[in-house]
């Protein structure tokens, strides 16, 4: 019993544990600032957004005009949001030739020029992209600290040079170095990030693309504002689900919230069986030990109530009651051997008669005490 309590606050920590790792999750720092962030998925795997220009075309419309109203900070495009999707491949360093089967890999993300500024990701060295940063310019690419420190921990990355797997097959010399960015809530350890520009790279490799709005006001509240925007660039043009950074996280959290609740119930369920489990015999032991001692003195009191083993019954002077006078068995008994030892000496038939009865009178008083012993 001892161990299933035991047991049970085991379980009852393990869900604490994991509650304060959710919560830990939802505190420690992502490297952006959630808040105030609008996303809205775009499909552009249509035929008519094949081509390339099509593509840079309807982004570059739908952020403008997001970010000419007013209750729009700045807008900006990605291939993968943090906390909802992550998206690696290979890249080698230009100036250490490896072959492919050892080139490394990180985190790659095709942006706008606005993202960082949108998403609100410090800048650590170098430059952020611009809308200079186009098809007729040198490809840019910025990585964040962990690729930095891993790849060039004792040199200094901007202006290395290094070839992404993009689909473009060109070499991108690295511009900046950006914070570090969690790919999903509670990362321990930084993974190594590489960005492009999707007005140099190939971007109709993705079939989606996610429109990122950080607002002045509540972000639900444009919402409807945000469709309407992008449907008037192009009216048959499907928007997705469109939720805040804040829900999308709570999203991604919702099966560890899920666990440690189920933890903590069963664990609480648990702890409460086991108490029962423990305590329940005590009870039974003390309800058993008062039903004995009840048995005991009810039978006690019924069996003085009846008073016929060992008991005289005299009437009263006047006759309008039974008195009960109790003598021990001994005392009842004697008197019936000495007359039934008289009556059996003078040899007549009614005293043996009246000895036999006397003889069943004294067998049931030592065989049946229930028996009604007693003198006439």
């Amino acid at each position: 019993m001892t161990g299933e309590v035991a047991l049970a606050l085991v379980l009852l920590i393990a869900a604490g544990v994991l509650m304060r790792e959710i919560v830990r999750e939802l505190s420690k720092p992502n490297g952006f600032n959630p808040r105030h962030l609008l996303i809205a998925n775009l499909d552009v795997n249509s035929r008519r957004y094949k081509e390339l220009d099509a593509r840079i075309a309807l982004f570059k419309q739908a952020t403008e005009k997001l970010r000419n109203l007013p209750e729009v900070e700045s807008a900006a495009v990605d291939s993968c949001v943090p906390m909802g999707c992550f998206y690696s491949t290979s890249f080698a360093v230009v100036e250490r030739p490896s072959p492919p089967s050892q080139h490394p890999s990180a985190g790659f993300f095709v942006i706008g020029p606005d993202y960082f500024h949108t998403m609100q990701i410090p800048l650590i060295k170098g430059r952020k992209f611009s809308f200079h940063d186009d098809a007729h310019a040198p490809i840019a690419a910025i990585v964040n600290q962990e690729f930095a420190r891993r790849f060039f921990p004792k040199e200094n990355a901007v202006g290395k040079q290094i070839e992404v797997e993009d689909g473009n097959h060109k070499r991108a010399q690295i511009v900046g170095i950006v914070g570090n960015v969690s790919n999903y809530p509670g990362e321990i350890t930084p993974q190594p990030q590489v960005y492009e520009c999707y007005l140099q790279i190939p971007v109709n490799a993705f079939s989606s693309m996610a429109l990122i709005v950080r607002s002045r006001i509540a972000p639900t509240v444009l919402a409807a504002t945000l469709r309407h925007t992008v449907w008037s660039v192009d009216k048959e043009q499907p928007v997705g689900r469109v939720q805040t950074m804040q829900d999308l996280i709570a999203d991604n959290l919702g099966g560890d919230k899920l666990l440690a609740g189920l933890i903590g119930l069963f664990a609480g369920l648990a702890l409460v069986l086991a108490a029962v489990g423990y305590l329940w015999p005590y009870r039974v032991f003390r309800d058993a030990t008062n039903a004995r001692d009840w048995n005991s003195s009810g039978a006690r009191r019924s069996k003085e109530r009846r008073a016929w083993p060992g008991a005289a019954a005299r009437r009263d002077a006047d006759g309008d009651r039974m008195r009960y006078r109790h003598r021990s068995r001994a005392a009842v008994t004697a008197p019936f051997l000495r007359y039934f030892q008289r009556v059996c000496r003078a040899g007549t038939f009614g005293g043996c008669r009246r000895g036999v009865n006397y003889c069943t009178y004294f067998a049931a008083c030592h065989l049946c005490p229930g028996a009604p012993c007693g003198e006439g």
